[in-house]
């Protein structure tokens, strides 16, 4: 899978985005989607639960395994869970980069994903 926000490639330290072929969702690393937009994370191991806070105040929250995020105390429903496969929490691109105001588009070219993030900070 390639990704690209605002044009330039995102990569991954060390876990790969993938897709979840039972739910056809594009997972990727939380920081680096979120991060990658300037928003700010934190973690709550004890919950399993992560936190992003946008830089115009809007407030998400996951829990790992669960579909239901919550959007500034509003539930909304993810079309798959949030993972935590090697350590590492991975969501799904499109709801998070959504939420936080950016346009999705995903194409499919010679066997591989192509997803193209737009988001103006």
């Amino acid at each position: 899978m390639h990704i690209q926000l605002n044009g330039a490639p995102i990569e991954s330290d060390s876990t790969p985005p993938y897709i979840n072929t039972a739910t056809n969702t594009a997972y990727v690393p939380l920081r680096v989607i979120s991060e990658g937009m300037g928003q700010s994370v934190s973690w709550d191991k004890n919950k399993q639960q992560v936190t992003i806070q946008s830089n115009d105040g809007t407030v998400m929250t996951m829990t790992i395994g669960s579909t239901t995020a919550y959007v500034n105390g509003e539930a909304k429903i993810l079309p798959s869970a949030p993972e935590m496969p090697f350590m590492r929490v991975m969501v799904p691109i499109r709801f998070v980069s959504e939420v936080l105001g950016a346009t999705v588009n995903a194409s499919a070219k010679d066997g591989a994903t192509y997803v193209d993030i737009s988001f103006k900070p």
